[in-house]
């Protein structure tokens, strides 16, 4: 078509970076007023803001967030003033000191809308990690889920899974416009048949290197 013509310019833009994070959790089993329940104890993020596709992989993560949970009858005012001395400096409060998993989900949600990743990484995310977190909004009816993706209004939280299918489904509902890696589920796939897919495991058997 006469509309068309031929670049004269064949360079190429330079390929965007991705904001690529990581998240952990710990759970810990506590006795609530609905009985003993397996509650969210520790959430860490560790991202790295502008993570090149690139050339060789030489990117550092830069950021690194955690919030935790105290047990009951600490004195949190003495753990919030160790925690600020320990940050101070850092540019950012790094550990956050909360009183209840309500507070560290709120913490959590609100973290991960700030910092905004492309893609969030993690180990064994889609049976235990997203799994656990869609379990403990439900229970704490955290209204604003939708902000831990890139959902533009909340809506209903999506039913918890029993099943593989559901579990991928579920992961796919809380992760809405980032790309999800699961080192678990890839080391399954690409791997082959291992005895376990612990970090520690994946790690030996492909760095060679050992973790206490």
């Amino acid at each position: 078509p006469e509309s068309v013509s031929v670049a004269l310019d064949t360079s190429l833009p330079p390929t965007p970076t991705l904001h690529v994070c990581s998240l952990h959790i710990q759970t810990q089993l506590r006795q609530t007023p609905r009985g003993r329940q397996q509650e969210i104890v520790l959430a860490s993020i560790v991202g790295i803001p502008r993570f090149s596709l690139e050339g060789k992989l030489s990117n550092k993560p830069s950021e690194g967030w955690t919030v935790v949970t105290v047990q009951h009858g600490s004195d949190i005012s003495s753990l919030q003033s160790k925690a600020a001395e320990w940050t101070k400096g850092s540019g950012e409060t790094r550990l956050s000191i909360k009183r209840n998993e309500l507070e560290l989900l709120l913490a959590l949600v609100q973290k991960m809308h700030e910092m905004d990743p492309d893609v969030l990484l993690g180990h064994d995310m889609i049976r235990f990690t997203l799994d656990v977190l869609l379990q403990r909004f439900i229970v704490r009816g955290i209204k604003d889920w939708h902000y831990f993706s890139r959902r533009k209004a909340s809506g209903r939280l999506p039913r918890p899974a029993g099943h593989s299918a559901g579990k991928d489904s579920v992961a796919t509902e809380l992760t809405v416009g980032r790309l999800l890696g699961d080192t678990e589920r890839s080391a399954e796939e690409f791997m082959g048949r291992e005895s376990t897919y612990t970090l520690s495991h994946l790690a030996q058997r492909v760095f060679h290197e050992t973790w206490n």
